[in-house]
């Protein structure tokens, strides 16, 4: 079995025990006997949370969700209007942002704790990309839509830590599982 064979097997393997009620203890011990990746299982492990926690933080992931769709349409409007007026050639370039922000999107509805990550992080590239975009003498309404636009992204940096602090409370923010004094994992 290839490593990328091995890597959607372990990760369905996640899903499907962690949908049956076993605790993640019980889930890595299953693939240890299963696999013999111990790392990568243990990875696979820190990236889903337990479907009580996604009950409980439902509406607040549906904020989270609607902020990426603000933003993304927000991204597609003023990168269509600049690539249009500027550069009618590039018009394929509107295509990629967007399309990142829909991974994006497609990442937190399902709950995996790689979208929240990656929220936050490309959101503050984009907040200093926005900002460091601005010429020497901007506009009015290029500050005011620069500022609503970056009180968006705050809101889903904010929302994005704090999920997959609450979600995923034993994995580090690059999704890796903690350990404890004795180097095993904390699930």
């Amino acid at each position: 079995m290839t490593r990328k064979n091995t890597s959607k097997e372990i990760s369905r393997e996640v899903q499907e025990h962690l949908a049956e009620g076993q605790t993640k203890a019980d889930i890595f011990k299953h693939l240890r006997t299963k696999f013999d990746d111990d790392k990568l299982s243990a990875r696979f492990l820190a990236l889903w949370p337990y479907p009580e926690l996604r009950r409980k933080y439902r509406n607040l992931n549906r904020a989270l969700i609607v902020l990426l769709v603000i933003v993304t349409v927000a991204k597609i409007l003023f990168a269509g209007l600049f690539i249009l007026s500027e550069i009618p050639k590039a018009f394929p370039m509107l295509l990629i942002v967007p399309l990142i922000n829909i991974f994006l999107i497609y990442l937190v509805v399902k709950f995996n704790g790689l979208g929240y990550t990656a929220t936050a992080l490309l959101g503050f590239a984009g907040l200093c990309q926005m900002w460091g975009s601005l010429s020497d003498e901007p506009l009015m309404l290029d500050i005011i839509i620069n500022s609503v636009l970056s009180v968006i992204i705050l809101a889903a940096i904010v929302l994005a830590v704090m999920l997959r602090r609450r979600l995923l409370p034993n994995s580090t923010f690059f999704l890796q599982p903690k350990k404890d004094e004795a180097g095993q994992y904390i699930f």
